[in-house]
């Protein structure tokens, strides 16, 4: 399959953006987030610049993993396969929204980032459709991304 440019990659759990969506993000202060210029390496070891990396360094303790449904839950446990997510709204309501556009969560199988629907809004006319969607979290069940 031919490496494909496009304005939203994915590396492992992180996206890889062009410049025009990492400067709708730049001007936010986000907890635990930075975008590293990146190099895209294509086909015919051709250089793609003007790439940005999510280095989501910082995870939020935000799932309320008693209310959420989780597989084979133990609260012992010290990380979790969440199907249905929900949030501990008392951690989110400490912390500004600019804050916490981006959230990469504590304790959750499998990473992932949740972003919020104000960046969502903006990014997603640069997203295609057929190589990545963006999933509501109140309608998001674990699966959903394959279908």
């Amino acid at each position: 399959m031919p490496f494909i440019v496009s304005d939203f990659l994915l590396h492992s759990f992180f996206p890889v953006v062009s410049k025009k969506i990492a400067d709708i993000i730049m001007p936010y202060s986000i907890n635990g987030f930075q975008l590293f210029p990146t190099v895209l390496i294509g086909d015919n070891e051709k250089r793609h610049g003007d790439f940005f990396f999510f280095n989501a360094y910082d995870k939020l303790d935000c799932i309320d993993f008693d209310n959420s449904d989780i597989h084979d839950y133990s609260s012992e446990d010290s990380i979790h396969e969440v199907i249905r997510y929900k949030l501990k709204n008392e951690v989110l309501d400490t912390i500004p929204l600019e804050n916490r556009l981006i959230i990469r969560p504590s304790k959750v199988a499998g990473g992932g980032l949740f972003i919020h629907e104000t960046l969502v809004t903006q990014l997603i006319k640069y997203v295609d459709p057929i190589a990545f969607k963006f999933f509501r979290l109140s309608e998001y069940t674990l699966g959903d991304k394959y279908v």
